[in-house]
């Protein structure tokens, strides 16, 4: 007797010659998702686990940034497809991370084009800390704090030896909002002035505090009053005034300023 067939082997076969023939184009999202799920779930129908993935989660990014723990709680996502979906976002997220790799960050614009692929996919809200040399070329980011969905703190101790590792000439503070709402909280502000204050004890300013959402960024820096004469630290005691600079990747904007 021959090798039984499986039910759904013409219907994989037919999204793999679609792919093959068109790229993601001409697909629909729950396609593409189907089509990853194939190579972590190989006996089973994946059409239906793609739709309630994509229902539950809204869009393919957030599957795709979500954390294999925050996965694998799905009903049908197993260890193996956590992983798939996790390290396919993950690897999306260095893809993009690689263009700007070795080249200055200049200003605001490109710092937050720099910062979101290190964080939009966390799940709950992590702190970085980039530090640059003395042309403002990112010679490390590294993970200083994690907290909640909701909060985290950054230590002064942690920040200071972090610059100090790296022999950071300035440095770009980062944390991450998992709710996508990009505003600065009041502790945002506040631990923002402690921070600074805390750096020039080793003279390495902060050029930026940079707060990533899910697919897009915000500014504090270039959310401040810059055309006044005093730093840009010195104005985040005003609060801040509502969005002017906040970069969408799938948006056109303009250059802002040159940092100092």
């Amino acid at each position: 007797m021959g090798k039984p067939t499986n039910v759904h082997d013409g219907h994989r076969l037919r999204l793999k010659e679609q792919y093959a023939a068109g790229g993601s184009q001409y697909m629909q999202d729950h396609q593409l998702l189907e089509l990853l799920l194939f190579y972590c779930i190989p006996q089973k129908d994946t059409n239906a686990l793609a739709h309630e993935l994509l229902a539950k989660y809204g869009s393919l990014s957030r599957i795709l940034t979500s954390d294999v723990g925050e996965l694998v709680s799905n009903r049908g996502v197993g260890l193996h497809s956590a992983v798939l979906l996790s390290l396919t976002g993950a690897l999306a997220n260095r893809m993009e991370s690689d263009k700007t790799r070795g080249m200055p960050l200049h200003n605001s614009q490109t710092a937050m084009r720099f910062c979101i692929p290190i964080a939009a996919s966390d799940s709950r809200e992590r702190a970085y800390v980039i530090s640059l040399d003395k042309e403002r070329v990112p010679v490390y980011a590294e993970r200083i704090g994690e907290g909640s969905a909701t909060s985290v703190s950054m230590h002064p101790r942690e920040v200071i030896g972090s610059a100090i590792r790296h022999n950071a000439s300035r440095i770009i503070l980062v944390h991450n909002h998992p709710s996508g709402d990009l505003c600065p909280s009041e502790e945002d502000i506040q631990l923002t002035h402690t921070l600074i204050t805390a750096l020039l004890s080793i003279d390495v300013p902060v050029v930026d505090h940079i707060i990533v959402g899910r697919n897009d960024a915000y500014s504090m820096r270039s959310n401040s009053c810059l055309h006044s004469a005093h730093p840009w630290q010195i104005t985040l005691e005003d609060r801040l005034p509502a969005f002017v600079s906040r970069l969408d990747v799938n948006a056109r904007f303009r250059e802002t300023e040159e940092w100092d």
